[in-house]
């Protein structure tokens, strides 16, 4: 029996009661730490440097490409306390937020855009490294029933401090552009991130690590053999496939999509974010509310439905429209952000507590090699489409909307997968 259970049969003060509530201050500061370096940030960076619009994209899904580093977390996970391999790399991987906003300081006659993708991927392997094992960490201690409602308050907070953030960092940097002191701004970026790392590494230092049964299985490969003896995991494993096959087909042409052929300023882009940032903390409110009588399974349904409409809105977008059509698409990914939570809780409810941190490190490397490579697969042929120009019932398109085709209709084969995964799952889960 681990130590976490044994906490719950006896009635002295709940060891692990702080530490749920430090999980909340921890998924924020790290949270804030992901906007300032990714999506329309990251690409601003990239825009500023120079960097082609198609390696832009591929450096986008560094993050897809980074998650085979997810394996590692599986192996280290037997080296206990955690917290000795995970503070050092939760260091460094701020420390390359850091450096990213710093590039543009450094004279460079050529491979800007190799040290970028470089330090965006620094970034992303080592936090696919930290976060299945700080998953399992923080969760273990939470009772399987409160799991979504749980997850669901700890997004709210998240998303709600969130908004500001997205909101005044955009306008501020559409207004130091405007100034041409960009440079100066990123600076200003650099330091944030840092006073947001130093929050963040306070909440890992004092948080109480759980004990764990002893895994029986000699290595992480022991671990990924028993998982695909579960047929619930075999369902899950095949339907979360095709849906990242569909993020690597779409997704990563979105942020440059709306800046450069839309002309979304950053201030723009940081209002829908915050629009849609909003719309996920209401969602989540009602999912902490409803927690425990709103089954994973039908916030998994709305989840693959909602990213159907999501590509589906992006596809119908043109120059004049986009804006308007933009207020669906956050709609859409506000149901997606709160939807998506389901993904770990019928994760954790279908292996064993010994496995999770293998499952998760094993599905978040497979599922990020997928979308990294179907994204290599797509990058020449939207070169091609962009250089040559394509053409959509008769009228001139954008590349972007060829593929949104491509990605609607692998949303749906997901959501057809998912419906009969579904029959798998007991009514109550």
């Amino acid at each position: 029996m681990s130590e976490v259970q044994q906490s719950r049969d006896v009635t002295q003060r709940d060891p692990y009661s702080s530490t749920r509530r430090l999980y909340k201050w921890e998924a924020l500061f790290e949270y804030l730490c992901t906007i300032l370096s990714t999506g329309g940030f990251m690409t601003k960076v990239s825009l500023t440097l120079g960097v082609r619009d198609s390696i832009t994209a591929l450096i986008g899904t560094t993050a897809s490409l980074a998650c085979v580093f997810s394996m590692v977390s599986g192996h280290m996970q037997r080296y206990t306390p955690i917290k000795r391999w995970l503070l050092p790399l939760a260091f460094l991987t701020r420390f390359c937020m850091v450096a990213m906003y710093l590039l543009p300081f450094v004279k460079m006659q050529s491979g800007v855009d190799v040290v970028l993708f470089a330090l965006v991927f620094v970034t992303q392997a080592t936090s696919s490294v930290i976060v299945p094992a700080k998953q399992n960490m923080f969760l273990t201690p939470v009772r399987e029933e409160n799991r979504t409602a749980h997850l669901a308050v700890v997004n709210m907070l998240s998303l709600l401090l969130g908004i500001p953030l997205f909101l005044f960092g955009g306008s501020f940097l559409d207004y130091m552009e405007a100034r041409g002191q960009i440079k100066q701004a990123f600076l200003i970026v650099a330091g944030v991130i840092l006073l947001f790392c130093i929050c963040h590494m306070l909440t890992l230092i004092f948080s109480k690590e759980p004990t764990f049964e002893k895994n029986e299985h000699k290595s992480v490969f022991g671990d990924i053999g028993a998982l695909f003896r579960n047929r619930k995991f075999r369902f899950f494993l095949i339907t979360n496939l095709v849906h990242n096959i569909a993020q690597g087909v779409l997704t990563p042409y979105l942020a440059t999509y709306a800046q450069k052929d839309f002309g979304f300023s950053m201030m723009v882009f940081g209002m829908f974010n915050a629009i849609q940032m909003l719309l996920g903390t209401i969602g989540f409110f009602f999912v902490r509310i409803f927690g425990k009588r709103l089954p994973p399974t039908t916030l998994r349904t709305i989840f693959f439905v909602a990213y159907i409409f999501y590509d589906f809105f992006w596809l119908l977008m043109t120059k004049e429209t986009a804006f308007a059509w933009h207020f669906p698409v956050v709609l859409a990914g506000g149901a997606i952000n709160v939807a998506n939570i389901a993904y770990t809780v019928l994760l954790f409810s279908i292996v064993d507590e010994k496995e999770r941190t293998s499952a998760l490190a094993f599905m978040s490397a497979l599922m990020g090699l997928c979308t990294f490579l179907t994204n290599l697969f797509i990058t020449p042929f939207f070169d091609m489409m962009q250089e040559n120009g394509v053409t959509l019932f008769g009228a001139p398109a954008y590349p972007q909307q060829i593929l949104g085709i491509v990605s609607v209709g692998l949303r749906l084969l997901a959501l057809t997968l998912w419906l009969f995964e579904k029959k798998q799952y007991k009514t109550k889960i």
